[in-house]
Parts: structure tokens; C-alpha cells; sequence
């Protein structure tokens, strides 16, 4: 459990239910969406040539999105979402029921707010 599951959906601590399941959506639709553009050749030439001439900021580059290099081949790119989209159901899981992420968030308290030992 060393993955940060707020950091990873982009949320609070302290998200809401829905929030969460919003969250979880928003990035599993990314995916798809940088999926769908980086496995065309046709629709990847055609982002590349954007991607150069307009020097997208970041949130816009999909290869930043990945941590994958422009030349990251087909396979690279679709191994790389199913982990992701692994990753981002994990987190919903943990984090849409009350139980695990209250164990969840126990377990991953800061050191800073966990109370020393008494001697």
C-alpha cells in the first residue's frame, strides 16, 4: 500500500463518496481518450505535429501524463494505461468503501501525526 491513492485521483483527503467515484471517471476517461490518440498512427502523427508546433503545457502533453517518452512504442503506451487504469480502480476500490479507507488511511498516516511510543 505504498501508493498514494488521493494523489494518484487528484483529491482531498477528506473527498466525498461521489467525489471520489468523479475523480476515478475523470481519469479513467483520460486514459481512454490518450489511449485512443497514442495507438492510431494516423491520430498520433497528428497530435505529435500539435504537440511540436504549439507547445502544449503539460497537463495537455499525454506523454508527461504517461512518464513515457515520445518515442514509447504501441505495447509501451498500452501496458502503461492498463497499469494506470489498474491503479485508478485500486484506488476507487480503497477509497469508495468506508471500511478500507478508513484502514487505508490509518495505515498511511504521516509519521509526523502518528503519536510517539511511551517509554
Amino acid at each position: 500500500m505504498n501508493q498514494d491513492y488521493y494523489r494518484l485521483l487528484n483529491i482531498p483527503p477528506n473527498a466525498s463518496p461521489k467525489d471520489v467515484k468523479q475523480a476515478a471517471q475523470s481519469q479513467l476517461n483520460q486514459l481512454k481518450k490518450i489511449y485512443a490518440v497514442l495507438s492510431d498512427p494516423e491520430k498520433r502523427a497528428a497530435y505529435d505535429e500539435r504537440l511540436a508546433s504549439e507547445q502544449s503545457v503539460a497537463q495537455d502533453n499525454y506523454y508527461e501524463l504517461l512518464n513515457l517518452p515520445r518515442t514509447a512504442s504501441v505495447d509501451t503506451i498500452k501496458a502503461t494505461a492498463q497499469r494506470r487504469v489498474q491503479e485508478i480502480k485500486q484506488a476507487f476500490s480503497v477509497l469508495s468503501d468506508a471500511a478500507k479507507r478508513s484502514a487505508y488511511d490509518a495505515h498511511t498516516q504521516a509519521p509526523n501525526d502518528t503519536p510517539p511510543d511511551s517509554v
